[in-house]
């Protein structure tokens, strides 16, 4: 079968799609992988043990839906329509696609990564899921005490989210702060040279996929020939459009760039940005340990928020807003289910393909329990993307349900 696998992909160039080709086909907006905008789904919770109540809630928020961080892309691809419209031989998918691209420009206003209004309301979504779920714990005259990223798209996002909140229980003690202390254990990064690795890994694993490189043309313009000799790439031209696609549904615009993609390109890019991603943040045999290490101040700060809470006991939830990468190290350091799982570079795209990975607005709560016996250990809980989680390597006390004295190990040293 692996035989039969290679010689399709490199003979063929049919790339071993499986069920991720199904996912995409459902929504192509997962192809944006981390710009894929937030999907709420229904959320469930397993009862607590018998007595058992919510009293502290840690939460680290990646910021809502955004921009690209660049406007390059859209200028790429309106400098080639725009010269075919001048030329007379833009189809009217052409139009259509540099109609798009013109939406994105006007909303990217000149600010980089700027939070859009679905990322604000991504925000305040999540606050009232979260409100719902854990209400004993937001009880009136609690405190709160909010952190954020000094980038300004968590910032906004963090203002969505507590003044959500401060709708839904006006009695609550807020705090907020974003400066350079809170940024140097909120957000963290893989190293130059680890990232540089991985790129490289991520380019040589899809460097077999062939995709198709005639149709573009055929789409987009009358003459196909012409088109071809503004854009000679086609693999470039293609990537382009699906850099367009990947911010067009955080910015709500009219259409979508990736109904002009075929699947394989689609998939391919997909593919790419999928195993970078993971070989960069994630829990891969090859980086994993040296991308934990960089992990070390976010968990602390984690675990030093919890426990100063529970000494004050008037705390009801720490809230950290930051990205996708140190949400990723997180729960990859906790090793939470799904998410946090340890892969090998090949067995990313068929074992880490769940759309709710690190899309836009990601999220992941830890839920500190407390029983009414004296005696009675604390316990806890995950969440990541309003899912309950496992956590690889401790044993639960019942369902997901953890003992707090074992999820300490799991502290830095």
């Amino acid at each position: 079968m692996k035989l039969l696998t290679f010689l399709l992909t490199a003979i063929l160039g049919i790339p071993p799609y499986g069920p991720a080709l199904e996912m995409l086909r459902e929504d192509p907006d997962r192809a944006g992988v981390n710009l894929h905008v937030y999907e709420f789904h229904p959320e469930q919770d397993t009862p607590a043990p018998r007595g058992y109540k919510p009293v502290y809630l840690f939460h680290y928020g990646r910021h809502g839906s955004r921009d690209e961080t660049s406007d390059r892309y859209y200028k790429r691809i309106q400098d080639i329509l725009e010269k075919a419209q001048q030329g007379g031989f833009l189809s009217e998918d052409g139009e259509r696609l540099l109609d798009q691209s013109r939406q994105m420009s006007k909303a990217y206003r000149n600010s980089p990564g700027r939070l859009t209004r679905r990322g604000e309301q991504e925000h305040r979504e999540l606050a009232r899921r979260i409100y719902k779920r854990y209400k004993p714990v937001f009880a009136k005259g609690r405190k709160v005490r909010a952190e954020s990223s000094i980038v300004p798209r968590c910032i906004v996002s963090m203002g969505a989210f507590t003044g959500q909140l401060g709708k839904l229980q006006p009695g609550l003690e807020m705090t907020l702060d974003a400066d350079d202390s809170v940024y140097s254990y909120i957000s963290n990064s893989s190293s130059k040279e680890h990232t540089e690795a991985a790129h490289k890994i991520a380019d040589s694993l899809i460097r077999l996929t062939d995709i198709d490189t005639v149709q573009i043309y055929r789409r987009l313009f009358t003459d196909p020939a012409k088109g071809k000799a503004l854009a000679p790439d086609a693999d470039r031209f293609q990537y382009w459009i699906w850099r367009n696609a990947k911010a067009a549904k955080a910015c709500d615009i009219d259409g979508s760039p990736y109904e002009f993609l075929t699947e394989d390109v689609i998939y391919k890019w997909w593919q790419e940005s999928l195993i970078s991603i993971f070989l960069r943040h994630c829990n891969s045999v090859e980086f994993g340990a040296q991308r934990r290490e960089r992990s070390v101040p976010l968990v602390r700060a984690m675990f030093d928020h919890a426990e100063d809470a529970l000494e004050q006991e008037d705390v009801a939830a720490d809230l950290f807003f930051g990205h996708d990468y140190p949400l990723l190290s997180l729960a990859c350091w906790l090793r939470l289910e799904g998410v946090g799982a340890t892969l090998t570079q090949d067995e990313i795209v068929q074992k880490w393909s769940d759309p709710t990975n690190i899309p836009l607005a990601s999220n992941m709560q830890m839920i500190l329990y407390r029983s009414k016996k004296k005696d009675a250990p604390l316990l806890v809980k995950f969440v990541y993307n309003g899912r309950e989680r496992a956590v690889e390597g401790l044993d639960p006390v019942s369902g997901p349900y953890y003992k707090w004295e074992d999820v300490l190990t799991l502290r830095p040293r």
